[in-house]
C-alpha cells in the first residue's frame, strides 16, 4: 500500500503546532491528498472548534476521514480504522500519493495499522447501564471489574478515563473476548515515514492563544450555539476542547475571556499528553519549528531530507 514506490508521509505532533499548514504545502507540491487522523474532525458541524480544514483548503487539496458522522451517531476507533484502511487502498490503487495528518494518538496509530481493533458495535442499552452504574457506584467500581476481566487493557487505560473503561467492558460483555485480545501488533509492514513537529512550550502557547482568538472571531460561539439547538450539551463530542468551555460561557458559568483562557490552558495540557505518547515511538523523525515558521520552506526541506 505504498503509492508510486514511496513511503506515505505521516505528519504528527501536538495540537496547534501547524500540521495542517505544512501538510497543505507538502500535498500541493507532491500532488498528494490528505487523510485526517483527528478524533473530532470526523463529526459534521464541528468545524471551527476542531480546526477542521476550511472549504477553501479542502478545494485546494482533497481531504479524507472528515465529516463522517453526526455528533450523536455511534462511531468507534474501529470504524475509523476500517474507513481509513479503505481510503488508503483506494488512493494506492489510483496511484495517488497521500499524507496522513493527525494529533489524536489512538486514531493515528489505529490508522497506521499498529492495532487490530475489535469491530464490536456499540450497544446503547448496555452502555447506558454501565454509565448508570458508574454514576451510582463510582467509576472505580467499573475500573476494578475491568482490572479483573482484562488486566492488560486496564493497565493501559487511565483510571479516570470513563469512556474507554466503559467501552472495554462493553467489548468484553458483547464478544466474550477482552479488548486486549484483539491487539496482535502491526497489521502489515507499510513503511510509513513518521515526521513529528515539535515546538518550544512558549511558542506553542502563543500559537494556541492566536488560534483561540481566531476561532472566536470566526464564529465559534455561534457554531456551539447552533449545535446546542440540535444536541444536548452532555453529548460526548461536545465535551471536547473548545466546545465544553463555550458551552460553559453560553450557560453563564464563565465570561468569554475566561472561556478563551481555559481553551488555551486545556489545549496545552492536551499537547503535553500527546507528546508523552509520541516520544515513546522511536520511528519518529522530529522537526523543531519556530512559532512563525514558513510552511513552504519547511515542506521543501522535508522533501529534500
Amino acid at each position: 500500500m505504498v503509492p508510486r514506490g514511496q513511503s506515505p508521509l505521516v505528519l504528527l505532533g501536538p495540537t496547534g503546532v501547524g500540521k495542517t499548514a505544512l501538510a497543505l504545502a507538502l500535498a500541493d507540491r507532491q500532488g498528494a491528498q490528505i487523510l485526517s487522523a483527528d478524533s473530532r474532525q470526523v463529526y459534521r458541524g464541528m468545524d471551527i472548534g476542531t480546526a477542521k480544514p476550511t472549504p477553501e483548503e479542502q478545494r485546494q487539496v482533497p481531504h479524507h476521514l472528515i465529516d463522517l458522522v453526526d455528533p450523536d451517531q455511534p462511531f468507534t476507533v474501529a470504524d475509523f480504522q476500517a474507513l481509513g484502511r479503505k481510503a488508503m487502498e483506494t488512493l494506492n490503487h489510483a496511484g495517488i500519493p497521500f499524507t496522513i495528518v493527525g494529533g489524536s494518538p489512538f486514531y493515528l496509530y489505529a490508522l497506521l495499522g499498529d492495532f487490530f481493533l475489535p469491530s464490536v458495535p456499540a450497544n446503547p442499552d448496555l452502555r447506558r447501564g454501565l454509565e448508570k452504574e458508574a454514576d451510582e457506584n463510582g467509576l472505580s467500581t467499573l475500573q476494578a471489574r475491568l482490572l479483573s476481566l482484562d488486566p492488560d487493557s486496564a493497565g493501559k487505560i487511565h483510571p479516570n478515563d470513563r469512556r474507554r473503561i466503559i467501552r472495554a467492558l462493553e467489548v468484553y460483555q458483547l464478544s466474550g473476548r477482552t479488548r486486549s485480545s484483539f491487539s496482535f501488533g502491526r497489521m502489515d509492514s507499510i513503511p510509513f515515514r513518521l515526521v513529528g513537529l515539535a515546538m518550544d512550550r512558549e511558542d506553542l502557547r502563543k500559537r494556541l492563544v492566536a488560534r483561540a482568538t481566531k476561532m472566536l472571531q470566526h464564529g465559534l460561539v455561534e457554531e456551539v450555539h447552533a449545535l446546542l439547538q440540535r444536541y444536548p450539551a452532555t453529548l460526548r463530542p461536545l465535551q471536547s476542547i473548545g466546545y465544553k468551555e463555550i458551552i460553559a460561557y453560553l450557560e453563564g458559568q464563565l465570561d468569554l475571556e475566561t472561556a478563551q483562557e481555559r481553551i488555551v490552558t486545556v489545549s496545552m495540557q492536551f499537547a503535553k499528553r500527546q507528546m508523552t505518547w509520541f516520544r515513546h515511538d522511536p520511528r519518529i523523525q522530529w522537526v523543531k519549528l519556530a512559532a512563525q515558521f514558513d510552511p513552504e520552506k519547511e515542506a521543501l526541506q522535508l522533501m529534500l531530507d
